[in-house]
């Protein structure tokens, strides 16, 4: 099965991930089964969604990234329906997840039967995955840290937010430390790895647990 093909299905049918050792605290490999990505997707955008790993976004994050699911899914949805009506006279499903298994269809179709262009199969093509990734993005938000000092850049330590005052220098990351990044709100500089981070006075070990 090609890559995008996958991606079809784990936007649209139940799929399965396996998590390693250090993703489950040593208790070895564990199969997770989740529902479609576009059920989880639609999950988030009616109420605040859990996650496997714990997730890092205070309440206010949590709602702002409600509010994203629902943009993301109207995005999706309008895209979908478009491309539908543009490749076909017949009218999309109902339903999203079936217009979903529409459109791959339909580009299959028009690929075998080389009425669509290279450049635009693969085009059109790319956009199943890149909505995995923003899906999950969503439905499984990196931890935060917070660095408890100024920023080496820009020296700017707190900054305001809303009514409050934050730390300027935040520390993101998955399933664990050595896959971190950190990056200042301030004024935009990025550390992509824990190399980089060390250099520039910033280690994992000198961070607050929290939404930054």
């Amino acid at each position: 099965m090609s890559d995008w093909l996958h991606a079809v299905e784990k936007l649209t049918r139940p799929w399965s991930d396996v998590l390693s050792p250090w993703e489950t605290d040593g208790n070895g490999y564990v199969t997770v089964d989740y529902q479609p990505l576009l059920t989880m997707l639609d999950d988030a955008c009616r109420a605040n969604t859990g996650n496997r790993g714990g997730s890092g976004a205070d309440p206010a994050e949590r709602s702002l990234l409600d509010l994203q699911a629902f943009t993301l899914r109207e995005h999706i949805d309008g895209t979908v329906r478009a491309w539908i009506s543009h490749l076909s006279k017949g009218r999309a499903e109902k339903e999203l997840i079936p217009a979903v298994g529409q459109l791959a269809g339909l580009l299959q179709a028009h690929h075998a039967a080389r009425s669509i262009t290279d450049s635009d199969y693969e085009r059109l093509t790319a956009f199943f995955d890149r909505w995995c990734g923003r899906i999950w993005e969503i439905v499984d938000p990196p931890n935060m840290r917070k660095v408890q000092k100024p920023c080496p850049r820009c020296s700017v330590e707190w900054m305001p937010v809303d009514d409050t005052y934050k730390r300027a220098v935040w520390i993101e990351y998955r399933d664990k430390l050595a896959d971190a990044t950190a990056a200042c709100r301030s004024c935009g500089a990025a550390w992509t790895s824990l190399v980089a981070m060390r250099e520039i006075g910033i280690d994992v070990s000198d961070v607050e647990q929290g939404a930054a």
